[in-house]
């Protein structure tokens, strides 16, 4: 009962921080990708959509696999200052020489989450991407509810086996199952559940969007 009602107390403390933001944000009629790929995975799937938009525009060529795997390469088109917007001319500039992708990303990476800034300050707002403060409060939370249960677990483990009882199999696996249960509701998240509605809602639009036309 202990644990069923420290669980409890663990969702509706998570629960409650994001009661700020019950009703979810308008579908825009013109998404930005990138706001939208940056809710989805950061700047990683940030980089993969400025990589697919330079590919599409002719910017951007894909080499045959190699041992470094597929190797992207910049073609002799050569954009406008105009034609590509900073995410774009930041990824477009690590292609001076062949970079295969992983390097691109760790190269790019950094650069890309301070071009991101505005996306995420956005969406925090918002109410669909989980600030730090957030986070942080999911961990402690989950912590101490872990030291309680845990102290409260070993202490009965103690006693039992005091009393030359051996037969503890249920309490460690109430105490493994405890653990995964905290790990799931207090683990770092990167969307807030309405992030994550909305990402659903988004992609039900535009799929019906494309079926109609």
């Amino acid at each position: 009962l202990c644990s069923i009602a420290t669980l409890v107390y663990c969702a509706r403390r998570i629960n409650r921080l994001y009661s700020g933001f019950s009703t979810l944000p308008r579908i825009p009629e013109k998404p930005s990708p990138y706001e939208i790929a940056y809710l989805r995975g950061g700047a990683r799937e940030v980089l993969w959509v400025a990589l697919l938009s330079l590919y599409q525009s002719g910017y951007l060529t894909l080499a045959p696999a190699t041992l470094r795997g597929r190797v992207f390469t910049a073609t002799e088109k050569i954009p406008s200052p105009t034609e590509l917007n900073s995410i774009e001319r930041s990824v477009y500039s690590d292609f001076a020489s062949p970079t295969s992708s992983p390097n691109l990303y760790l190269n790019s990476a950094m650069r890309l989450e301070v071009l991101c800034h505005e996306f995420k300050t956005s969406l925090q707002a918002k109410g669909l991407l989980v600030t730090t403060a957030q986070n942080t409060i999911r961990i402690k939370t989950g912590w101490c509810a872990f030291l309680l249960l845990g102290g409260l677990g070993g202490y009965k483990i103690l006693i039992a086996l005091s009393r030359g009882h051996s037969n503890i199999g249920f309490l460690l696996i109430l105490e493994a199952l405890t653990t995964v249960a905290l790990l799931i509701l207090c683990g770092v998240r990167i969307r807030t559940p309405n992030g994550e509605e909305y990402l659903k809602r988004l992609q039900q639009a535009y799929s019906k969007l494309r079926t109609t036309t």
